[in-house]
């Protein structure tokens, strides 16, 4: 199945890296303009809004604390004035990692071990669904709770 989403516009928060980045080309590649958001990092948000515009869809870049009601206001005030509304919104929240880097990839090694697929997740992995849950594919689809972790779950 082939799933599109053309001329849809989404708005994706922490968009700089990591799932946020992953879902936000994801679904550009499926065919959405997208909004990307940040705090900070600019940088890096203007190279994903290059990305995005390479594959042939809008960006725009957003700097905003989702904290804050103005910012979020005035963020989705902006989708709607440059890409003329809001189809889809990915919420999505970060979290920081503690430790010093080799620890983390010794525990990192130590966890996919735990997992039934015997590896980590991706961001690929969530972007994939991202893209699954804003399609027509999922119109039928309610009140569930995806998870999107390997097995883990009911491991």
């Amino acid at each position: 199945m082939d799933i599109r989403l053309d001329d849809r516009v989404a708005l994706v928060t922490g968009a700089s890296s990591g799932i946020g980045q992953a879902a936000a080309l994801a679904l550009a590649e499926a065919g959405a303009h997208v909004v990307v958001q940040g705090h900070s990092h600019m940088v890096e948000l203007e190279a994903l809004a290059d990305r995005i515009v390479r594959l042939g869809r809008r960006a725009v870049v957003v700097r905003a604390d989702v904290t804050s009601t103005a910012d979020v206001d005035r963020m989705v005030q902006t989708a709607v004035d440059e890409l003329g509304g809001v189809d889809i919104a990915f919420n999505n929240y970060m979290a920081e990692q503690a430790g010093a880097p080799g620890d983390r990839e010794a525990g990192k090694r130590l966890l996919a071990k735990s997992y039934p697929l015997g590896r980590l997740g991706q961001a690929s992995d969530v972007a994939t669904a991202v893209v699954y849950l804003a399609s027509d594919a999922a119109d039928f689809v309610t009140g569930q709770i995806m998870f999107v972790d390997g097995g883990y779950s009911v491991w």
